[in-house]
């Protein structure tokens, strides 16, 4: 089994990040918390490039989604929800609070959906394959002017048949 400290540093700046967030904002120290958050975030981002690690563009983007969601969630809870004495148990729900959470959600989601969308794409080589690729690889094909012909019923099109408008189905 091959132990990769190098990623298990990383991983363990993520979570001093998160749990310090969690604690601060447990203490009602929003502002602490959001610092305490995006300092872990850069830091994981310095050690990573200081560290020459691969680049995973899913792992960036899920743990920038997921700073963003408890992001969204801590503006929520403390700008969005004011709990009440009177009536017992009472909320009452502030849009602006909400309208500042679900504008964090939105722009949380950017990485995510950016990321699904070169998914499937073959067009957007990743850097890793960037500098991995020879001369040989770049190089296309000729392409080959063929005709092919199902059978000998058809006849090719000239440019009056294709500008006339009319067309024979059988």
């Amino acid at each position: 089994m091959e132990i990769n400290a190098q990623k298990i540093v990383s991983w363990i700046i993520l979570g001093i990040g998160f749990f310090g967030f969690i604690i601060a904002l447990s203490q009602n120290e929003f502002t602490i918390a959001i610092i305490i958050l995006i300092s872990s975030l850069i830091f994981w981002i310095g050690y990573s490039l200081l560290m020459k690690e691969t680049h995973d563009s899913k792992l960036f983007s899920l743990v920038i989604a997921g700073a963003g969601l408890l992001v969204s969630l801590a503006i929520f809870t403390h700008f969005g929800v004011e709990k009440i004495s009177f009536p017992q148990g009472a909320i009452i729900f502030h849009s602006d609070g909400i309208a500042k959470a679900l504008a964090v959600v939105l722009f949380t989601l950017i990485p995510i959906v950016m990321f699904k969308a070169t998914l499937g794409t073959k067009s957007i080589p990743s850097i890793q394959n960037h500098f991995h690729t020879t001369q040989a690889q770049v190089t296309p094909k000729p392409v080959e002017d063929k005709i092919y012909i199902d059978d000998d019923v058809w006849e090719e099109a000239t440019e009056e048949d294709l500008f006339s408008g009319e067309y024979i189905e059988e």
